[in-house]
């Protein structure tokens, strides 16, 4: 190498060399046009940025601007080299980094953060250490997925260890959960497998844990385990705990649909069941119209609720059974029996005569309550009532000229009602039945034509006539409606 160009060699001014070679030449350290580069000075020159480029690697520094720009002034063998070289020695630093970090830590999964907050250290450190590297290498994305690959395998024992508590497993998964968040951006930007459907390692971390997610929910949930509560303390005329029990689900299961895999969600809705069942096994039967009213409005909430978390899921997959549907309906069945035996014993001494009043005055006075409260509250207490009413109506003998009269209480009935609630069950059941009733049997075909019209397949034919005296008659409407159904 001519000593005019060593003199800047030896003061690494490595400008004057990128604007000698970009000129074609150099003398005496300053650029002129009577001295051409030769080839040996090339080799010599190639060498130098070599060991310039390695000295700072080794000493984990920036690489001076000039002397990367050098690098590409020997062509593109000589680039891939340098790009070869500067990533054998930032990733492995890299890696090496986090794993003493790692190494340092007990193989508990509630410090991942400490591992992933060095992860971000490395790759901030790279970005700005490396800034002026050629963009297109992508150095900060080959170092993350390296990075991922080696977490892979580190995680995956960490998690399988049995001395991993709920809790541990639960900062984990939210460690890790966070740190693949911050990366994302990253991995978009730099279109990170963009030969593939989606990214192979965004999610790669937190998917480790799925075969232990169970545990994750369990521990989210854990205060409502064996917990005993009052259920008469509410929340929007909700037992309290449902309601906040639910609440918390939800914010599970949106964080849950971080992970857009199906099986997150069925075992979320195991652990979900298992909780619903041994609590509602502690929900009582109440014998008072207040309380009554909050038991079958949580149960409809529940309903609603389990409902609900089933749409989350994809329609190819099947909707997820839930065995505390069965202790639900049960415990309606039980509170409507309840309702019933009241209603039975305040209903016992009442006689059919002026109906609508007795009802309404019922309404108003004991059971007034049960309106306050949602459709579904409303729809067993009114079931339960016109029930208690069609049932005394069935078992009394009822005069024709008097049926007009039970038609209009029940219009009266339906239009108190029809203030109170949206749609009232059995009232048009008990109109049909008076309506079938009100034709005479003494002309048979239009008794039967009468019976068609009204009955609407909620009333059995024999049943109807079974109430004459007159067994004659009873046979000549049989036949007639024999008649009437083969015609038709």
């Amino acid at each position: 190498m001519k000593n005019c160009l060593k003199k800047l060699c030896v003061s690494k001014s490595y400008g004057k060399i990128l604007k000698g070679l970009l000129n074609g030449t150099v003398k005496n350290g300053i650029m002129s046009k009577k001295y051409v580069l030769i080839e040996d000075d090339r080799v010599d020159l190639e060498n130098f940025v070599n060991n310039e480029v390695k000295e700072y690697l080794y000493i984990d520094e920036s690489i001076p601007n000039d002397l990367v720009k050098l690098t590409n002034m020997f062509g593109e063998n000589f680039s891939l080299n340098f790009k070869e070289m500067v990533l054998s020695y930032v990733i492995p630093r890299a890696i090496s980094n986090i794993s003493k970090i790692s190494n340092l830590k007990s193989q508990k999964l509630d410090e991942l953060g400490n591992i992933y907050k060095e992860c971000n250290f490395q790759i901030e450190k790279i970005n700005i250490r490396y800034f002026n590297l050629p963009e297109e290498w992508k150095i900060d994305l080959l170092v993350i997925r390296r990075m991922i690959e080696f977490l892979e395998k580190d995680l995956a024992e960490k998690i399988m260890l049995s001395n991993n508590s709920k809790e541990s497993l639960f900062k984990g998964l939210n460690y890790t959960i966070a740190f693949e968040i911050s990366l994302e951006s990253l991995l978009k930007s730099n279109k990170c497998c963009e030969h593939e459907s989606s990214c192979i390692h965004n999610k790669k971390l937190s998917k480790k844990f799925i075969p232990k997610i169970d545990l994750y929910y369990s521990h989210f949930l854990s205060s409502y385990c064996n917990i005993k509560y009052n259920q008469r303390e509410t929340e929007i005329n909700i037992t309290k705990i449902f309601v906040t029990l639910f609440r918390d689900i939800i914010t599970l299961l949106n964080r849950m649909k971080y992970f857009e895999e199906n099986v997150i969600f069925q075992k979320l809705f195991k652990v979900v069941d298992d909780l619903l069942i041994q609590l509602l096994k502690n929900l009582n039967i109440e014998s008072k119209y207040n309380n009554i009213a909050i038991v079958i409005n949580t149960l409809a909430f529940i309903n609603q609720s389990i409902y609900d978390l089933n749409s989350n899921l994809s329609l190819s997959d099947q909707p997820y059974t839930f065995k505390s549907l069965k202790i639900i309906s049960s415990l309606e069945r039980a509170q409507t029996s309840k309702i019933e035996k009241i209603v039975k014993n305040d209903f016992m001494r009442i006689r059919c005569v002026n109906l609508s009043q007795t009802l309404i005055n019922y309404c108003e006075n004991k059971g007034g309550c049960m309106f306050s409260y949602t459709e579904e509250v409303k729809i067993v207490f009114v079931e339960v009532l016109l029930g208690s009413i069609f049932s005394k109506i069935i078992k009394i003998k009822i005069e024709n000229n008097d049926i007009e009269k039970y038609i209009f209480e029940m219009c009266e009935i339906e239009n108190y009602l029809s203030k109170k609630m949206r749609k009232i069950p059995a009232i048009s059941l008990i109109k049909s039945y008076l309506k079938i009733i009100s034709c005479p049997p003494e002309d048979p075909e239009v008794f039967v034509q009468n019976f068609l019209l009204h009955s609407g397949n909620n009333f059995n034919f024999n049943q109807i006539i079974g109430k004459f005296d007159d067994k004659t008659k009873i046979n000549i409407l049989k036949e007639e409606y024999s008649k009437l159904i083969i015609k038709k």
